[in-house]
C-alpha cells in the first residue's frame, strides 16, 4: 500500500507534461495493489482453512496435510512474486524518466539498483541492500516532491475566462 500511495503522487506530478508516462507508472501501482490485496486475502483465507482442518484431524493423518501445505506456500509465493515485478517496474518507469522531469539523477539510479537488489538472487545480501537504499530512496523521492508541491503552487492558475460572444 505505500509504494500505491507514492506512485500515484508521482504520476500526479507528472500527468500534466508526461501523461502517458504518468499513466504507465499509475497502471503498475494498481497492479501491485491489487496483487498485494489478492494475496493478502487468498493467505488469511487459506490459512485459515487448513488450520481449522489440520486441528480437526486425527494425528495418524496430519501428514495428508504436507502436499497442501506445500501448494499453499507456492500460491502464496507466486503472488508475492508477481506483487514484487509490479514494483520493479514501476521503479524501472521512474528510473528511465527523462532528466527534463527535474527528478535527480539519485533517485533514477536508486531504482534501478534497487531492482537489481530485488531480482538477483544474491542470498542474504540482495534484500538488506535493497531495504538499505530504499530509505535513501524515499527519502530522496519525498523531497524531489515536496519541491514539486511547491513549485507547482507558487505558479499562478490560468485566469483565462471564457465570454460569450
Amino acid at each position: 500500500m505505500t509504494f500505491f500511495v507514492t506512485f500515484v503522487a508521482v504520476f500526479a506530478v507528472l500527468r500534466r507534461r508526461w501523461p502517458v508516462r504518468a499513466t504507465l507508472i499509475v497502471v503498475g501501482a494498481a497492479w501491485q495493489l491489487v496483487v498485494g490485496f489478492t494475496k493478502a486475502l487468498t493467505s488469511v483465507y487459506i490459512t485459515t482453512s487448513l488450520g481449522a482442518l489440520y486441528l480437526a484431524t486425527p494425528l495418524s493423518g496430519k501428514g495428508a496435510f504436507l502436499p497442501v501445505g506445500t501448494l499453499a506456500q507456492g500460491l502464496r509465493q507466486g503472488l508475492q512474486d508477481m506483487d514484487t515485478y509490479g514494483v520493479v517496474a514501476v521503479w524501472l518507469l521512474i528510473a528511465l524518466l527523462p532528466r527534463a522531469t527535474g527528478m535527480p539523477r539519485l533517485i533514477r539510479w536508486l531504482g534501478v539498483a534497487i531492482s537489481v537488489a530485488i531480482l538477483l538472487p544474491w542470498g542474504n545480501f540482495g534484500f538488506p541492500l535493497a531495504i538499505l537504499l530504499l530509505a535513501v530512496w524515499a527519502i530522496s523521492l519525498g523531497l524531489w516532491l515536496k519541491r514539486q508541491a511547491v513549485t507547482s503552487s507558487a505558479i499562478p492558475a490560468s485566469t483565462a475566462v471564457a465570454t460569450p460572444s
